[in-house]
């Protein structure tokens, strides 16, 4: 099973061999570039049943991409407490959270050691350079790698804490997969099989 943790296209096809978190559809949440209430939110989900399944129609498996960017429009203090939000609904209804984060990480790990959320925190999309991945491992998060990235971030990943994207870049998830084992010198076999350990491990929290 290739799993794509984080992507903006519906799912199309016969997807056996692939599991697609698709925005929307099996992670809710308000983008911070979004200044949308969240109250709709907390509406969607409070008649949601949280499942274990991300296809089944009515659940949802994952909250977000939600978080802070620096470079949009909405003030920095309104999109941290938004954020805020997701990470109760996220803790309320035990399920992990796709991270969106551009220049604020230090304001992210702020509200990471405030919080202390027990489910995990995935940082989607990531490209930054090496001493920034080992900063947000440290705080205990996972980093998810799409087609472009920092190839000695890449490197220094742990394995327990990696996934893969497609996010809305015009690539299938089996081309992010077979790019990143030729980086990492590994079979397109055991990278899919510790991708679907580190997926089990985030599910399995309560």
């Amino acid at each position: 099973m290739l799993i794509d943790i984080h992507t903006h296209r519906p799912r199309e096809g016969s997807f056996e061999h692939v599991l697609s978190i698709v925005q929307n559809v099996d992670s809710l949440g308000v983008h911070p570039m979004d200044d949308a209430p969240l109250p709709s939110l907390g509406g969607a989900v409070s008649h949601c049943t949280m499942g274990e399944h991300p296809f089944s129609e009515g659940h949802f498996s994952f909250v977000g991409e939600c978080g802070i960017d620096k470079l949009c429009t909405v003030p920095v203090e309104k999109q941290v407490d938004k954020f805020r939000q997701h990470i109760l609904l996220s803790e309320q209804y035990h399920v992990p959270v796709i991270i969106h984060c551009v220049k604020a990480q230090e304001e992210l790990l702020r509200v990471r050691r405030e919080m202390r959320p027990t489910q995990a925190w995935i940082w989607h999309g990531f490209r930054g350079k090496p001493q920034q991945l080992e900063q947000i491992i440290q705080a205990g998060l996972y980093v998810s790698f799409g087609i472009r990235y920092n190839r000695e971030s890449l490197l220094r990943c742990p394995s327990d804490r990696l996934f893969l994207e497609t996010d809305d870049a015009p690539v299938t998830i089996e081309q992010v997969y077979a790019q990143v084992s030729t980086d990492l010198c590994i079979s397109m076999e055991k990278l899919e099989r510790l991708i679907e350990d580190n997926y089990a491990r985030i599910k399995e929290v309560r």
